[in-house]
């Protein structure tokens, strides 16, 4: 991150199914970035107006414009190359990129920071893949360029760099730690050790979105509806409960099989709707958990290494009680971890919006700072 200098207004802009989230930011003193802005507008079908409008409506006037493409269309990968040099690992990473179809894809690399203990306690160096279709790239640009974003201007990144960007978890960190990062249509799956990125994965067709739609079918309410009561209540069901209002509370230990089998007897006056609510939401949260349990049981047994701490951000960490959810149900099938925790750092406390709408904020704020690195 640049010290001195760099763009005016960086903005960063995340370009979700659902909502275009801006932040800019502007460089302060002590060479830190200050956040100037978190805001957000839905996106109804037509993100060119969407961005215009979010630009024009808050007067901002970027330097710099930084954007990621939706995960949906890239790939990622790290590979670790057991060489004695950086120069050695560029050299190797070199190669490798003859093995990708040039003409059809666009790939970048970048050297992570090395050399590192690899699986059997060789020195490797761990390079980042980053490849997508030429066709996206190009059809990604000219939604920004017709949105009026000058393409000089801008920077092209990752959204999963951007979050352990604006998280700082890439900074003086000890130990292996997941950064689980839920958007609307897809979940971003980042494993650091010692604050180095090794491993990456990504759930496709899954997310948020795709959760609120079989939420909302299997209730028999709309889909703005279930939103709602998936934020508000998450799996505290009585807390503001859209079907009964009852006082029920279950913190962030609740069981859902006991629960949902009548366990819970302080269900039992709600007149079922509660129990309804918690059945459906067991139904669509367990099997996507279980996709996450199954990538990081498939990292930790290739690598022979415990994964300690979760870290959750984007649309996932919005949901009431999901950490503490998350833990149990983690710990129960067999994949034990210390923490489950919220996304926090100082940027990300700083943002001025509603505290349950912070962690969607996350990649945005990631690709803003990044801009004061160009």
């Amino acid at each position: 991150m640049a010290l001195f200098g760099g763009p005016k207004v960086s903005v960063g802009l995340d370009i979700g199914t659902r909502w275009i989230k801006v932040v800019s930011a502007v460089m302060g003193g002590g060479g830190r970035p200050q956040i100037t802005k978190a805001v957000c507008v839905k996106n109804s079908g037509d993100a060119r107006e969407a961005i215009r409008r979010v630009l024009t409506e808050n007067n901002i006037k970027p330097g710099v414009v930084v954007a990621c493409l939706d995960s949906q269309d890239a790939e990622m990968m790290v590979q670790e190359f057991i060489v004695k040099t950086a120069k050695e690992a560029e050299r190797i990473a070199e190669v490798k990129m003859r093995e990708f179809n040039l003409n059809e894809f666009a790939i970048n690399y970048s050297l992570l920071r090395g050399p590192v203990p690899g699986a059997d306690g060789s020195p490797v160096f761990p390079v980042l893949y980053v490849s997508a279709e030429k066709s996206k790239v190009s059809e990604f640009q000219s939604l920004l360029r017709t949105a009026g974003i000058n393409l000089d201007s801008l920077v092209m990144d990752v959204d999963q760099l951007a979050a352990i960007n604006a998280l700082e978890l890439d900074q003086a960190a000890v130990g292996t730690t997941c950064l689980i990062e839920g958007g609307a249509t897809t979940t971003n799956i980042s494993v650091l050790k010692d604050g180095t990125l090794r491993h990456t994965a990504i759930i496709k067709d899954d997310g948020g979105a795709f959760f609120t739609n079989r939420l909302a079918q299997q209730l028999g309410i709309s889909v703005e509806a279930a939103e709602d009561l998936k934020i508000a209540n998450g799996i505290d069901a009585g807390s503001s409960s859209r079907f009964s209002g009852s006082s029920s509370n279950f913190g962030s230990s609740l069981e859902l099989d006991d629960a949902v089998s009548g366990g819970a007897s302080s269900l039992s006056s709600s007149g079922g709707d509660d129990l309804k609510y918690l059945s459906a939401f067991k139904d669509q949260i367990e099997p996507y958990l279980d996709k996450i349990i199954s990538i990081l049981k498939d990292y930790q047994d290739k690598n022979s290494e415990q994964i300690k701490e979760i870290v959750l951000t984007g649309g996932l960490a919005c949901t009431k009680n999901i950490a503490g959810f998350m833990k149990n149900y983690l710990n129960a099938n067999n994949l034990k971890v210390d923490t489950v925790n919220l996304a926090e750092s100082p940027f990300l406390t700083s943002l001025n919006c509603p505290d349950e709408q912070r962690q969607a904020f996350t990649v945005a704020l990631g690709l803003s700072l990044r801009g004061f690195a160009e």
